[in-house]
């Protein structure tokens, strides 16, 4: 029986499947968290009480269970951002010209 208290951004590992999470959100009963691999899940009061959980480090390689590599971090892995900066947007014309100075 789990008496740890949920808190978002912290992981656990659940002792009865062998899985290890991080809580990504707690909205009023519910308890929503994200796997190793990515997959969400949520659990009510309940259910999170009834789990046999230990407090643990997040995982090395986390970020590859939710489709981030190397390649898509910083140095200082806290922030994410494209190799290429452009979008296919950019080429796009408008239709029509709109005179400011009308207005």
């Amino acid at each position: 029986m789990s008496k740890l208290k949920p808190t978002v951004g912290q992981w656990y590992r659940d002792d009865e499947r062998g899985s290890i999470f991080e809580i990504v959100a707690i909205d009023h009963d519910f308890i929503e968290v994200q796997h190793e691999d990515g997959d969400i899940e949520e659990y009510d009061a309940d259910s999170w009480s009834e789990l046999i959980l230990h407090a643990v480090d997040a995982p090395e390689d986390w970020r590859n269970g939710i489709g981030l590599t190397g390649e898509d971090r910083r140095m200082d892995d806290d922030i994410v951002q494209p190799d290429n900066w452009s979008s296919s947007v950019d080429g796009i014309e408008p239709e029509i010209e709109i005179d400011l100075d009308d207005y």
